[in-house]
């Protein structure tokens, strides 16, 4: 066994006979580039400018790519690696280009072989389904197979996927210039029509409501410095509202700047939809990727006016329109567990659910962490928490403080 470094500081045991390549490393980045492309369990958020940013903001993010003979194994990704231990992020691990089993299962006895090696750490992989590797349902399946079969624990997750095939694709959805010069409205008559029919009742009669109150759609391809700096000034604003009303720490416009430009120099596109009120005012939005015909809902937001308003509905429906204007077949909207204990988070998955789909089990996995890691992981969590609601505590004396008139 020897140790691969993880930059800055922490390592990683590799099990005799294997060799690592790093992501962040000059000499190897291509050659892991390239071996992450061929890899259908591959996303943007696997790729360099993407882990870069994230390294960034989370200081060892990384992606290793063990192999044995000059043959790769499996390509891991590390997000977040704190306190709690290794975390994947929304990428999980990548595995060579195939569908059959004998190399597959020597690929996930290898990565089991790394995790044991490793149990001063806590692992924890989540797949995505932004994934080609999720068009191909029985490689989907056998790879559980083989994760259950070395011991590691699969999670209940969830993720619902809207099959847009039956939307018209490729620049035919009826748009107009927007409000904003980098922007385009999407047409009123089409958003209520056909477009609706796979959704519930309720949600179709939110839409034509909004709509009749005067709400508008429209979004901006954030694939230049120019329109990603105007879509995200209307954005932030939303999004410090929206997160400080729900307890959550909003992000910094610099933050979405800056992952923004990530998404792109990674291949993906970063779309930008904004509901907009009677007066163009922005009343909710939503944040999507796209990359390889699939997309994922990233970020919602909205003013307490958009939610009376009708505006989530119809912005959701807008980005899921915007998404199949630029070529998207496979539009998730998010992942859940089935023994999800909070009523917020069963709320939102509800929510969801009208907006149609269909249900396919998201691979999230890890090893059986050992007491010693469980009690750091505990301590680290309790740390984290309370930190937080320290930061949230603050940020809405801070908000409260902006909105009391001063006397004269």
């Amino acid at each position: 066994m020897h140790r691969v470094k993880a930059p800055p500081p922490g390592t990683l045991n590799v099990p005799e006979g294997s060799t690592v390549q790093r992501l962040s490393a000059p000499e190897s980045r291509d050659s892991v580039m390239s071996w992450l492309r061929q890899s259908p369990d591959h996303t943007l958020y696997h790729l360099g400018p993407y882990i870069d940013f994230t390294r960034a903001e989370h200081d060892r993010a990384d992606v290793f790519l063990v192999s044995r003979d000059g043959n790769g194994l499996f390509a891991l990704t590390v997000h977040f690696w704190t306190g709690m231990g290794v975390d994947s992020g929304y990428s999980g691990v990548a595995f060579p280009p195939t569908r059959r089993e004998g190399p597959l299962r020597r690929s996930v006895e290898a990565l089991a072989e790394m995790l044991s090696v490793n149990r001063h750490l806590m692992f924890r992989f989540h797949q995505s389904a932004q994934a080609t590797a999720y068009e191909d349902p029985g490689r989907v399946t056998l790879l559980q197979r083989l994760l259950e079969g070395t011991g590691l624990v699969l999670d209940p997750i969830y993720g619902r996927l809207c099959t847009l095939d039956s939307l018209p694709g490729g620049g035919q959805i009826p748009t107009t210039t927007g409000r904003d010069a980098h922007a385009l409205t999407i047409d009123a008559d089409w958003l209520t029509a056909d477009a609706l029919r796979e959704y519930d009742p309720d949600t179709r009669n939110q839409i034509r409501q909004a709509v009749r109150r005067g709400l508008t759609v429209e979004y901006v391809r954030a694939a230049d410095a120019e329109a990603r700096a105007s879509a995200y000034a209307r954005f932030q604003p939303l999004h410090q509202e929206s997160w400080t009303r729900t307890g959550l720490i909003p992000k910094t416009l610099e933050y979405w700047l800056e992952f923004s430009e990530a998404i792109t120099a990674s291949g993906g596109e970063d779309l930008v939809v904004l509901a907009l009120g009677p007066g163009g005012e922005p009343l909710a939005g939503v944040v999507c990727h796209a990359y390889q015909s699939r997309a994922i809902y990233w970020s919602g937001c909205s003013t307490a006016d958009g939610l009376s308003s009708r505006a989530n509905p119809l912005c959701l429906h807008g980005a899921i329109a915007a998404c199949r204007q630029v070529g998207v077949r496979t539009f998730e909207l998010g992942r859940f567990r089935a023994d999800e204990t909070s009523k917020k988070q069963r709320a939102i998955t509800a929510y969801k659910a009208q907006f149609g789909g269909e249900l396919t089990r998201i691979t999230t996995f890890a090893p059986v962490p050992g007491v010693a890691v469980r009690a750091r992981a505990a301590r680290a969590t309790a740390v984290f928490e309370a930190r937080r609601q320290l930061a949230i505590a603050a940020g809405r004396v801070r908000a409260r403080t902006r909105t009391v008139p001063t006397s004269r």
